[in-house]
Order: C-alpha cells, then sequence, then structure tokens
C-alpha cells in the first residue's frame, strides 16, 4: 500500500470515529429512594433526561441501551458497530458479550419536568422473551451475578450511530447462595444467634414441661371420677353424693334418681284407666 493511501484511509477512519458524539452522561443506578434497586435479574437505572440535546440530535432517533460484561466491554466500538449485525439478547453472555435493548425515541427524554416521563429504566424486567429469539432486543432477565456495564446509544433512521454516553461503572445483581456453601456449624453463628436460639430452646423446654404436668393432672382428677357403664349412661347412686360431670356443667351437680324409658301413659289393666 502506498504512503498516500495509508493517510487516505487512517484521515477515514478518524473521522469515522469523530463522527460519533461523545455525551458527557454516565449511566447509573437510579438515586430515588426505592426498594429493589437491584434484585436478582434486574437493575433500575436513573432515566437520561435532557440528556440528548446534542446538535445533531433529533427526536426521531432511536435510543438504545448497550449490555455488556465488565471483561469485554472496551471491545465495543460504536463506530464500526452494525446494527443490523447486533446480537441477540438470547446469546448473552455464553456467545455475545452484549446486546442492545429497550430502544427508545430520543424524544422521549425531553427537559421538562411537566412531562409525562419514564422515571426509571428497569433492565431484565422482561422475562416472557427471554427464550423468544424472535425477539432478539427483548430486556430479559439479567444473569446473575455480573459485573456488567451499561451506556447508551443515538442511532439515526440510517441505522448510523450519532452519538453516545459513557460507561457506567460496575453494576453487579444479587446473586443466590449455594445450599452446599452454607456454613451451618455452630462456629458459623454469630454470638447473638447462639443466644437467640438458647433462650428459644429454653422457653420451649419450660412450654413442653408444663403441657405434661397440666395433662397429668387432668388425667388423674378423670381417672377418680365416675366412669361410664355399660350401658353408656353414667353409673350414679341414689345414696351417694351428687355427680359432677368431668367436663362441668352450667346446671351444677347432677343427681339422678329415676329414669322413665318412654312418655306414653301406663295402662292399669285392672282399673281400665290411664295413670300418671
Amino acid at each position: 500500500m502506498s504512503p498516500g493511501c495509508a493517510v487516505l484511509l487512517l484521515a477515514l477512519v478518524g473521522s469515522g470515529s469523530a463522527a460519533v458524539t461523545q455525551i458527557d452522561f454516565k449511566p447509573q443506578l437510579t438515586t430515588k429512594a426505592m426498594e429493589g434497586k437491584v434484585t436478582g435479574t434486574t437493575f433500575a437505572l436513573g432515566t437520561p433526561d435532557c440528556i440528548f440535546i446534542e446538535p445533531d440530535v433529533d427526536p426521531e432517533d432511536m435510543v438504545w441501551l448497550v449490555v455488556a460484561t465488565n471483561k469485554d466491554f472496551m471491545n465495543f466500538q460504536s463506530a464500526a458497530f452494525d446494527v443490523q449485525a447486533r446480537p441477540a439478547y438470547q446469546d448473552f453472555p455464553s456467545l455475545s458479550y452484549y446486546y442492545l435493548t429497550l430502544n427508545m425515541q430520543a424524544g422521549r427524554y425531553p427537559c421538562d419536568s411537566n412531562t409525562e416521563l419514564i422515571k426509571v429504566i428497569r433492565v431484565g424486567s422482561n422475562t416472557s422473551c427471554a427464550r423468544d429469539r424472535r425477539q432478539p432486543d427483548c430486556n430479559g432477565p439479567v444473569p446473575p451475578p455480573g459485573p456488567y456495564r451499561v451506556k447508551f446509544l443515538v442511532i439515526d433512521p440510517a441505522n448510523v450511530v450519532k452519538a453516545e454516553t459513557k460507561w457506567s461503572d460496575n453494576i453487579r445483581v444479587i446473586a443466590g447462595k449455594n445450599p452446599s456453601a452454607i456454613d451451618t456449624s455452630i462456629g458459623g453463628r454469630s454470638a447473638g444467634m447462639i443466644v437467640i436460639t438458647t433462650i428459644l430452646s429454653i422457653l420451649l423446654a419450660i412450654l413442653m414441661a408444663l403441657m405434661i404436668a397440666v395433662l397429668m393432672s387432668g388425667w388423674r382428677e378423670l381417672c377418680q371420677r365416675p366412669t361410664l357403664v355399660r350401658t353408656g349412661f353414667y353409673n350414679v347412686s341414689r345414696s351417694g353424693p351428687p355427680f359432677r360431670s368431668p367436663f362441668g356443667s352450667p346446671f351444677g351437680s347432677l343427681r339422678i334418681s329415676s329414669y322413665n324409658t318412654h312418655h306414653i301413659p301406663q295402662m292399669k289393666a285392672a282399673e281400665g284407666r290411664a295413670v300418671e
């Protein structure tokens, strides 16, 4: 290659790189007081309101979010980026170190605070398209734990990158702990936990002892009461003390002196009349 061609090639490459406007903005987790800023598969970013106001950025330009692994994010070159050949979310992070998602018009991030705005951008909130390759720009769950970095790209209708923000700092999602790695020995527990466990064990033992004492007392009293006879009635003596049910009665003591098996008046055959 002649020196003139080399100089021309370098000039073209330099002009191509300079064509991408660098926006002095670093994405970060939202500063709003809210629960769940970071979960096991999502994280919430602050919205880039009043950021895309560069002279060469039009309201109709699309703003994309790039999610990349911390290991390879520096390999992403915006000037040479081919939007049509962007990798799918379903290939992240095993086959591709980045993916694009959450495309929205730049005009949706205005400076007017009275306009209805998207105040939080939740990355990883869509689980329905995580395995659907027909939706390569899916905002699917972020594989734990990371770390990851994100940035915004401004792409015009001709699929040319016009502007970009800075990369964010490292963002990690919450990773669950392997149950087999949890230390269940006494040495792995704090002093406070040991004290609480000991107190609860003592209280439980006392409660069990009280329950056993109450049951034994009640059983002893029950054994001293009159029992049931074979006919199913209580064995009650006419001359003995009144029977008190072991289960208690709102009517007090119970004394049975006689019992009629039916209420039909009996007939005296000799007299031929009914008697009480």
